[in-house]
């Protein structure tokens, strides 16, 4: 935000939307000063300024400014402690750092973020993005006498959603591309595929990942099949490509 900004006056509950919007969009195409400039403002209204700062907290992450990330996720907490968005960037903020509580602090993140409700579509995306980064620390995770431990391991389904995260689809594409076809973590990487092909703008091949993924993890998706099915609803909109 720049000094100038401070003496105008806040965009209106309508156009701040709108900022978000393009924001958010500007972000995962890696335009990052246009993304930066609508979130700017699009902070400066109440109305949004939760949402706006928790992309502008993936903005930062994006940009490796993770001390920003975790402090724009932070206040897109307090402003709005039942939005999803912003709980799931306090995750992958924390995630990209080094402190050594932080695999602690991200299990504490996560469980507040599963108690929120995806709100849009970009919501319901982020919601599946998380799953692919814990599906398989969890289900891999060991039990004894101290409790569950569990290890953040980038396995080429993490890696892909890092990818996705990055703004870059393309290279996403090809992590999920790695994963065994028919081992454990196929449905995660269908999912995945899908995603990557859903921000390259392809639609009818993220349609039919996504399908190939609802066999696949048939049972096992939980509440996270509802936000499937969501993005499915929306790539099957008549006249997608």
């Amino acid at each position: 935000m720049g000094i100038l900004d401070l003496f105008m006056k806040p965009p209106d509950a309508e156009a701040a939307e709108r900022l978000v919007r393009e924001g958010r969009t500007k972000l995962w195409q890696r335009r990052i000063a246009e993304a930066a400039s609508a979130l700017d403002q699009a902070a400066r209204c109440p109305q949004t300024k939760a949402k706006a700062l928790a992309y502008r907290s993936l903005l930062k992450r994006m940009k490796r400014d993770v001390p920003g990330a975790l402090k724009d996720a932070d206040a897109a907490i307090a402003a709005k402690p039942d939005l999803f968005e912003a709980h799931f960037a306090r995750i992958v903020a924390l995630l990209s750092g080094q402190d050594q509580d932080r695999l602690t602090q991200t299990m504490e993140s996560w469980g507040r973020a599963a108690d929120c409700v995806a709100q849009d579509v970009e919501a319901h995306f982020l919601k599946l993005l998380l799953l692919l980064l814990f599906a398989e620390m969890a289900a891999n995770g060991s039990k004894d006498a101290a409790g569950v431990a569990v290890s953040f391991q980038h396995t080429p389904v993490v890696r892909g959603a890092i990818r996705l995260l990055d703004g870059s689809p393309d290279m996403a594409a090809q992590e999920f591309a790695g994963v065994d076809h028919f081992g454990s973590s196929a449905g995660l990487a269908q999912i995945g595929r899908g995603m990557a092909l859903y921000r390259q703008g392809l639609k009818g091949a993220a349609r039919a990942a996504w399908n190939t993924a609802l066999s696949a993890c048939a049972g096992k998706l939980g509440q996270d099949l509802l936000s499937l099915k969501r993005l499915l609803a929306e790539v099957e909109t008549p006249g997608g490509p």
